[in-house]
C-alpha cells in the first residue's frame, strides 16, 4: 500500500488547501526531521564517533541517495536544499 492510500480523506482535504509554500516547508520540515532521525541511528551505532563523523556520514547517506534519484527527485532536492540555505542566510 502506498503512502497516499494510508491518507484518510481528510488529510488529503487538508494537503489541498495548502498553498505551495506550506506544502515546501512541510517537506523541508520532514527532510530535517529524517536527517535528525538518521544522524540519531548512526549516533547509536557509533558511540565512539565525533559529531563531525557523524554529520559526514549522514551527508555521505544522503547524497549517495540522491546520485541514485531520478531527475525529478534531484530537482526537488535541490530546491528544497536551496531554500533551506536561503532561510539560514537570511537574517531573521
Amino acid at each position: 500500500m502506498s503512502p497516499a492510500e494510508r491518507l484518510t480523506p481528510e488529510q488529503i482535504a487538508a494537503y489541498r488547501q495548502m498553498s505551495p509554500g506550506e506544502k515546501l516547508a512541510m517537506a523541508e520540515q520532514m527532510y530535517w526531521d529524517a536527517w535528525k532521525s538518521k544522524a540519531a541511528d548512526v549516533r547509536r551505532e557509533h558511540p565512539e564517533w565525533s559529531e563531525d563523523e557523524i554529520e559526514a556520514e549522514v551527508r555521505r547517506i544522503y547524497f549517495d541517495a540522491q546520485s541514485r534519484a531520478s531527475a525529478e527527485e534531484k530537482r526537488i532536492f535541490m530546491k528544497v536544499v536551496a531554500r533551506t540555505q536561503n532561510s539560514k542566510s537570511s537574517p531573521t
